[in-house]
């Protein structure tokens, strides 16, 4: 079964346990649980962290993924790097309490006019690999988002795993960033080359005839954009890997609406769409 899951980015205005709450109400069966302030920042204390455990427990939400801000390894020094080490083995507690599998790992974001070194990617998956292992000691891994970074395009994305080189490493496959940097190879190329490592397939969707595809103004709801999920969705049915569609629609609220009614608002669509293709849907 295939559940439906938020992005708490997307009503990172609620507290905690309010947005937990929020996402249960629509029909959400999980949800990605974010660094940012009101949710889950490294210095969350483990009290407050249980208290969302039992109340996820109690309205049967899953915790799809920890989407920790650590990483960027491949542009600071090692210092800092150890500094984020920290942070990542404090999101490692946090998924343990959650009963989380994966935890987020970004690289640096760099944008459409910059592709990252092959010494880039080296220093990158050295860490990464270190996070993984810890990970693995825990019966967990890593997760890498499609974004504008090293992972931004389906050829990108194949060289960071083979650079990391662990099999506990997942892909948040998010095709509304990728087609902004492999407008070739978003779709059904990439879900039939990664496949294996797409646990989440994240959507949200783009206006592709914004001039700078890196303007906020790209994001739009999902019946708004020009990402192809019909191809997607009868690519990636078949995956006895994928357990979560996750919503991340990062389009403000218009007048009058709330962070949660995009959140419904984006449920009742991609559920319905992405429902004629999976068998099972919750």
């Amino acid at each position: 079964m295939v559940k439906m899951c938020l992005c708490t980015k997307v009503i990172q205005g609620l507290p905690l346990l309010d947005a937990i709450r929020a996402a249960a109400d629509i029909g959400y069966g999980a949800i990605e649980l974010f660094g940012t302030p009101n949710h889950l920042p490294v210095d969350t204390p483990d009290d407050s962290v249980k208290e969302a455990a039992r109340l996820c427990d109690e309205l049967d939400v899953d915790v799809a993924t920890i989407c920790a801000y650590v990483g960027n390894f491949d542009s600071i020094d090692d210092a800092a790097c150890e500094q984020q080490m920290d942070a990542f083995k404090r999101n490692l507690e946090f998924a343990g309490m959650l009963e989380s599998k994966w935890i987020r790992v970004n690289p640096t974001y760099v944008g459409c006019e910059r592709t990252p070194t092959s010494d880039d990617v080296k220093r990158f998956a050295e860490w990464a690999r270190r996070c993984a292992d810890l990970a693995a000691g825990r019966g967990r891994g890593i997760c890498l988002e499609n974004n504008l970074n090293m992972v931004a395009t389906l050829l990108g994305t194949m060289d960071t795993l083979k650079a990391i080189g662990r099999d506990n490493v997942a892909v948040s496959y998010d095709p509304g960033n990728i087609i902004r940097a492999d407008t070739k190879h978003y779709g059904r190329p990439a879900v039939e080359a990664l496949m294996d490592r797409i646990e989440v397939l994240q959507i949200k969707q783009i206006d592709m005839t914004v001039d700078n595809l890196e303007d906020p103004k790209v994001f739009v709801f999902y019946d708004e954009g020009h990402v192809d999920y019909d191809e997607i969705y009868e690519a990636i049915a078949p995956s006895k890997v994928l357990k979560y569609v996750s919503v991340e629609c990062h389009k403000p609220p218009a007048d009058g609406m709330t962070e949660k009614d995009v959140a419904a608002r984006e449920y009742k669509l991609i559920r319905e769409h992405a429902g004629k293709y999976f068998d099972e849907l919750r």
